[in-house]
């Protein structure tokens, strides 16, 4: 059973999609989360802590 799972999720700011994601996380998993500036990590983060609501898919 996942902890944490991402379906399908999409992220649009300025009319562009800026984050398309899935996962599944099972507890006591280490997470990392990599790259260039601009790739929509923290906008990930911020999903993920329900300050940015996604365009599609589910948390």
């Amino acid at each position: 059973m996942a902890w944490l799972e991402l379906a399908d999720v999409t992220v649009a700011l300025g009319g562009r999609d800026v984050v398309r994601a899935s996962c599944e996380v099972s507890a006591g998993q280490l997470v990392v989360i990599v790259g260039p500036n601009g790739a929509g990590k923290t906008t990930l983060l911020r999903v993920l802590a329900g300050l940015v609501t996604q365009r599609q898919g589910r948390v």
